[in-house]
């Protein structure tokens, strides 16, 4: 960005080389001519350059070069503070409202002490959009801040301590300070006792959470939050949909995030639908009818509104009909129109994404879309813009409760008694029994895996494609019939603690690409086999055990 400030000249003056800037400029010019061999074109890049500068919007010095300086250090100030606002949507609708709503009450509540505010609404219902625009309206007044999201799913995936290293970067910049929740708290507690922080939790669905992230239990009141983890003025923003959870933690004020209203709610929904805030004219009575049937909810709103979006009018009374037969259904429903709209690649991108990869950088992902012709690239797109997923600035994949649930339902539809004749395994009991069977799979990650004994059942998956065992604690090495695996194109088996080997087989594998061993301190040495994966791109052994690797990896 270009702030130009024209000090002691006009703009006019710089962009055509006139009056005394212009008198300055031409005798700089003539006395460069003078010294051969100096290129002229040069000065013709020098003039056209000073022409865009000149129309540029700027600062001009014609009065008080204090109140300048004054007008320059705000703007500076305030792109500054873009850097660290949290992304939201532009086709917002009735967020204004509700932001200074609750920044009425937090005003009067303002102390000494840390303020807790708790956001809590149904799924789909904005109360993310509401944290964030809070969080960015006030960000520049901390110094230290920290955005937590998906806790609820992240807490499950990858555990308390994951997103207490996340809080402490965030502060402090330091990575992986803690290895367990305990040491976390002890930590957190204790260290950022000084700082004045913003932190947004987002996503709660258990009191636990917010005495590992915010607040630990205080002796003789187990449901208090300690309010002296951070210093004084410092302030927790929290969003959940159950308002008990705000409740039992003792928060200072909870806000209820109330469904759109139905002057808001067409304004969103044609936002979505027609990119502009109300309805062409030969549409306003069908757009009536789908609003009507939305119930307020946000979610609702801009996914049906991108389902409608570039449909012939004609195809619009076959799509309304059948959101009116689920009219008084869960909006899970309604949603599975939109999915119905997929073709077939595009819905196995949505319910992979559903069962097993909110959260993951969709590079990784995209290798078995991507063999399995799915065209990952241009889908992932198709799903994005219908407001089916979200992508993250870390690529991360994403996707609202209601959709996730979504997705997991049309799965077990596909045959409810018998796990092995579905698609898709999520569920540590349903895997455990197809594991048993030696059932073929193209994606394994069972949960809880840190309860397998050993790693023998590899030999019945042939045509796995990804396998992820990550936290797996007892086997100490990997079963050798692992390089019967070839079309294994992913392996992660980071944070395996106890392991202490992998098998010179690994090296029969001619199809991977990403090898992940990360947090493996026992992990000493890679086997010499490993130099004959030649498709490999990925190899992550931070903080492993392996201080070396073998000459064939060549470097």
């Amino acid at each position: 960005m270009v702030l130009p400030v024209f000090y002691k000249v006009k703009p006019a003056d710089v962009g055509h080389q006139i009056g005394n800037f212009g008198k300055a400029f031409h005798e700089r010019e003539k006395r460069l001519l003078e010294r051969p061999p100096f290129d002229p074109t040069i000065l013709e890049k020098w003039k056209k350059a000073l022409g865009e500068v000149s129309t540029l919007k700027g600062y001009e010095a014609d009065g008080y070069e204090a109140d300048l300086v004054e007008s320059i250090v705000r703007k500076v100030l305030s792109e500054l503070k873009k850097k660290f606002e949290l992304h939201i949507s532009e086709n917002l609708v009735g967020i204004d409202r509700h932001v200074k709503e609750v920044m009425e009450v937090v005003d009067t509540k303002k102390s000494h002490a840390t303020l807790f505010l708790g956001i809590h609404g149904m799924g789909g219902i904005g109360k993310t959009t509401l944290a964030k625009a809070i969080y960015n309206k006030i960000s520049n007044q901390y110094e230290h801040r920290s955005y937590i999201a998906d806790i609820r799913e992240s807490w499950k995936r990858n555990g308390g301590h994951y997103l207490e290293n996340q809080l402490i970067y965030d502060i402090s910049k330091r990575k992986n300070e803690v290895r367990n929740e305990d040491e976390g708290v002890e930590y957190i507690s204790s260290k950022f006792k000084g700082k004045k922080v913003l932190l947004l939790l987002d996503d709660v669905d258990d009191v636990v959470q917010l005495t590992h992230l915010a607040g630990k239990s205080v002796a003789g009141n187990p449901v208090a939050g300690d309010r002296d983890w951070f210093s004084s003025e410092s302030m927790i923003i929290i969003t959940t949909r159950n308002e008990r959870i705000l409740q039992k933690f003792g928060v200072d004020h909870i806000y209820d995030h109330k469904e759109l209203d139905y002057e808001q709610s067409m304004i969103l929904f044609c936002k979505h639908a027609f990119r502009k805030e109300s309805p062409p004219r030969e549409f306003e009575g069908l757009t009536h009818e789908v609003v009507s049937i939305t119930g307020g909810l946000p979610l609702s709103l801009e996914v049906l509104g991108s389902l409608f979006c570039g449909k012939e009018r004609s195809k619009w009374r076959d799509t309304i009909k059948k959101l009116e037969k689920v009219l008084h259904l869960d909006v899970q429903k309604r949603l599975k129109i939109s999915y119905e709209a997929l073709d077939y690649g595009q819905k196995q991108i949505f319910l992979d994404i559903a069962c097993f990869f909110i959260g993951t950088d969709m590079r990784i992902t995209s290798y078995m879309w991507d063999a399995c012709h799915f065209f990952p690239g241009e889908n992932i797109e198709v799903l994005r813009f219908m407001s089916l997923i979200k992508i993250g600035d870390k690529h991360e994949l994403g996707m609202h409760d209601r959709l996730r649930d979504l997705g997991r339902t049309i799965v077990l539809e596909e045959n409810q008694q018998q796990p092995w004749h579905r698609s898709r395994l999520w569920d540590s009991e349903d895997v455990k029994e197809v594991l048993k069977k030696n059932k073929k799979l193209k994606f394994l990650n069972p949960m809880h895996c840190q309860y397998l004994e050993n790693t023998d059942f590899l030999s019945a998956f042939k045509s796995l494609e990804v396998l992820i065992l990550t936290a797996c604690r007892r086997p100490q090495q990997i079963d050798s019939s692992i390089g019967g695996m070839k079309a294994l194109l992913h392996l992660d088996l980071s944070y395996c603690k106890s392991l202490t080997k992998l098998p010179e087989e690994i090296g029969e594998l001619k199809a991977p690409k990403q090898l992940f061993l990360a947090e493996t301190p026992e992990l000493s040495a890679l086997p010499e086999s490993i130099g004959s994966l030649q498709n490999l791109e990925i190899l992550d052994i931070e903080y492993s055990g392996i201080e070396e690797l073998p000459m064939v990896l060549g470097g």
